[in-house]
């Protein structure tokens, strides 16, 4: 009986492992999550777009001088 407690204390159970996947699937994709936002608003900058000038879409030069 004694070598059973001691097998348990020195590692994980098969159990213990199954119970724990779930939360590090979620703990994995959350992190990604987060770090995957922050990294796209570096990334995504506000730009003037790249347009004709004659395109109904392009800024007023009136508002933005530097259009």
């Amino acid at each position: 009986m004694s070598d059973k407690k001691t097998e348990s204390k020195q590692g994980f159970t098969r159990r213990q492992v199954l119970k724990g996947v779930p939360f590090g699937i979620a703990a994995v994709a959350g992190i990604g999550l987060v770090s995957g936002r922050v990294v796209s608003a570096f990334v995504r900058r506000k730009r003037m777009p790249n347009l004709p000038e004659d395109s109904i879409f392009a800024p007023d030069k009136s508002r933005y001088p530097g259009a």
